[in-house]
């Protein structure tokens, strides 16, 4: 089972289009991916591509600051039948400020692109941020506001921002809908090694599958974004997601997809696991058999519903380099 489901994972990816265009493989599914799948998806891709860790671009040297910074990688997949227009997620994901816009479809129903909205609000953090980084590092929440105040697009979106402390190891968050995080922090067992959750931001919903929302006619980010801050360790990783990620998947499934990327203390190809994780979600957005997160909160809900939900799926992956 292990190889042809990682050979399914990877058939896509752009850095192995070349070699498995011409092979078939079935779709094999399974409800929970064993550590010796993951450990050898990583093996053969860090076999056939020795040097994927150069395929990254370089970081601008601008980037390469002092102080406390993220090590993180991303990638995104749009709905199945948004593919061509790349799906209404957007996101930045630098050393120090990771941000997270899911625009709303419903206003496709009239006639309103909502990517447009999330991509300008995730521009306008990643701008605002950079041009007074003083004002914003310890109150990511005032960046949310500023940068709505400034988004002239028509739409909606949730939104999560992370900044962290130059000189000291605390985390800030600020999120408003159902854009979330995790931070995971490692521990040793007698029988080895294991990742527990620290702290899970909440998702904020008015009503079932409606959550708050800022931009037209949104939800005022000054009463309704919620503001945390974490005291942090270095070596912690943080997993944000859309609700793509967070509905397909629980924390069991991303802390086994986790482990076998672990060396020491570090992740290994941050950038590979992030696109490992978003293909995985995506995988079980699709099965209709699923047990999904999403599929238990239907049940909550009015007591049917099975399946994964289909959706963009962003995933940021960060881990805290503590200076």
């Amino acid at each position: 089972m292990g190889p042809e489901f990682i050979i399914k994972v990877l058939k896509n990816s752009a850095l192995n289009k070349l070699l498995f265009e011409n092979i078939s493989f079935p779709c094999i599914k399974a409800q929970f991916f064993p550590l010796s799948v993951l450990f050898s998806l990583r093996q053969i891709f860090q076999g056939l591509f020795p040097s994927s860790r150069t395929l990254s671009p370089k970081k601008p040297e601008s980037e390469t600051t002092r102080g406390n910074s993220f090590n993180c990688g991303s990638f995104s997949i749009p709905r199945k039948d948004k593919a061509k227009s790349g799906g209404e997620d957007s996101h930045v994901c630098t050393k120090k400020l990771i941000s997270i816009a899911d625009g709303v479809g419903g206003w496709a129903d009239l006639g309103v692109d909502s990517s447009l909205y999330s991509k300008q609000l995730c521009y306008l953090i990643d701008r605002l941020f950079k041009e007074n980084k003083e004002k914003y590092v310890k109150n990511p929440k005032a960046l949310l506001v500023d940068a709505v105040s400034l988004n002239q697009e028509q739409g909606t979106s949730t939104s999560l921002i992370l900044t962290i402390d130059e000189s000291k190891p605390i985390l800030y968050a600020s999120n408003i809908g159902d854009s979330s995080f995790m931070i995971l922090r490692k521990i040793k067992k007698s029988h080895g090694t294991n990742l527990r959750v620290v702290f899970q931001s909440k998702e904020q919903y008015r009503s079932f599958n409606y959550p708050y929302q800022v931009g037209t006619n949104g939800d005022n980010p000054k009463m309704y974004a919620l503001m945390t801050s974490h005291s942090i360790k270095n070596n912690d990783i943080i997993i944000c997601g859309s609700d793509g990620l967070f509905d397909n998947l629980d924390h069991h499934h991303i802390v086994k997809s986790i482990l076998p990327f672990l060396e020491e203390e570090k992740i290994v190809d941050i950038k590979f696991l992030s696109e490992v994780l978003a293909k995985f979600a995506y995988e079980f957005s699709l099965d209709p058999k699923f047990q999904s997160p999403f599929s238990k909160k239907c049940q909550c809900f009015d007591g049917s519903g099975i399946g994964g939900k289909e959706d963009d799926i962003t995933v940021v992956i960060a881990q805290v380099n503590v200076d």
